[in-house]
């Protein structure tokens, strides 16, 4: 008495009682320690949020608070220059801008006009929305997560064309097996592919894994320092 894997073969060979359990074939990949990237501060928006915000934003709140200045009677009054002692420009209604965005206590003139005082409290209030939701956001970027070879499944292109792939995607099962004779009922091509890196033992297998000598190995096996990727089949 002994427990053994029903496949069509052997069905056909033996009989066999009502099965008692399914199982599966899974799909094992080491799990590597991941790195933050360069660009994770640029990560929690888009680029076309980032454009947006540096483009239009910033420049355009600059150009409109110095526009609502120069028309403002308290301001320039539409003249070419301002008031005696009145030192806003263009460049330092940007200079505004920048100094609110960063909360930088540096100092800067400010608009005498009611509108571009207004607006400067507005850019004042979206700083701070913003700074809170990028801050929120970047903090999920910068922590190192686990990497892995993340397949879909038995028919994942990295699997059934992985010559094609630079380098070439290794992959084993333990020979002999109804591991190996399902794929190579269902997936001749992959068969041949993967018969020069089989492994005799499910504990080799798993070494490899380990090692990196093969990527992924398709065993009926959960291991530690591994991640299970996908049923391929059940019994």
């Amino acid at each position: 008495m002994t427990s053994l894997k029903i496949t069509p073969q052997r069905s056909a060979a033996v009989s066999f009682t009502e099965p008692f359990m399914d199982t599966g074939i899974a799909i094992v990949v080491a799990l590597r320690e991941g790195s933050i990237s360069t660009t994770a501060f640029l990560q929690p928006f888009d680029v076309a949020l980032w454009v947006m915000i540096l483009l239009v934003l910033i420049n355009g709140t600059a150009i409109f608070l110095f526009l609502f200045e120069w028309l403002s009677p308290y301001g320039f009054n539409m003249q070419l220059y301002p008031p005696t002692g009145h030192r806003f420009s263009l460049f330092r209604a940007v200079w505004l801008v920048y100094t609110i965005l960063f909360g930088a206590s540096t100092p800067f003139d400010q608009p005498r006009g009611f509108v571009s005082r207004a607006l400067a409290n507005v850019w004042a209030l979206f700083s701070l929305v913003f700074l809170a939701s990028y801050t929120a956001n970047l903090i999920k970027f910068m922590i190192a997560e686990d990497v892995y070879h993340n397949l879909s499944g038995i028919n994942d292109s990295r699997l059934t064309k992985a010559e094609h792939f630079r380098p070439p995607f290794k992959f084993a099962t333990v020979p002999y097996g109804s591991t190996e004779e399902n794929i190579k009922s269902n997936q001749p091509q992959m068969y041949r592919y993967m018969r020069q890196f089989n492994t005799d033992k499910v504990v080799s297998g798993v070494k490899l894994v380990k090692q990196g000598y093969v990527l992924a190995a398709a065993l009926c096996l959960q291991m530690c320092s591994l991640r299970s990727i996908a049923l391929l089949l059940s019994f």
